[in-house]
């Protein structure tokens, strides 16, 4: 079983590793093991939730608590760039439109 502080090593390592400014909190409401939000920049993680999930698929793959919360954490990660790539192509978009329109 992984303790809080457990869980926050692992995501404090590798949003370090990925060089990524991501802001991450504990919270008991949270419905599923982890959450992004990419409007706050905060990922959430419930380690009751995260240790269910571990305790559920971790006899059908044999990984380490460590990996698997690193497999939630990147699935997470992926949301969070997936939006921004979106977000900086319509704002790139979005100038060049305006760039045209104005040199006309």
């Amino acid at each position: 079983m992984l303790y809080i502080w457990d869980i926050e090593k692992i995501i404090l390592h590798t949003l370090n590793e990925q060089r990524l400014n991501i802001n991450y909190e504990f919270s008991n409401t949270l419905a599923s093991p982890m959450s992004c939000n990419v409007s706050t920049n905060t990922i959430k993680f419930n380690y009751l939730k995260v240790n269910g999930y571990i305790a559920k698929i971790n006899f059908k793959i044999k990984e380490t608590d460590e990996n698997l919360v690193k497999l939630m954490l990147y699935h997470e990660i992926g949301y969070y760039l997936d939006f921004k790539k979106t977000n900086m192509t319509s704002e790139r978009l979005c100038t060049e439109k305006m760039t045209r329109k104005n040199s006309s």
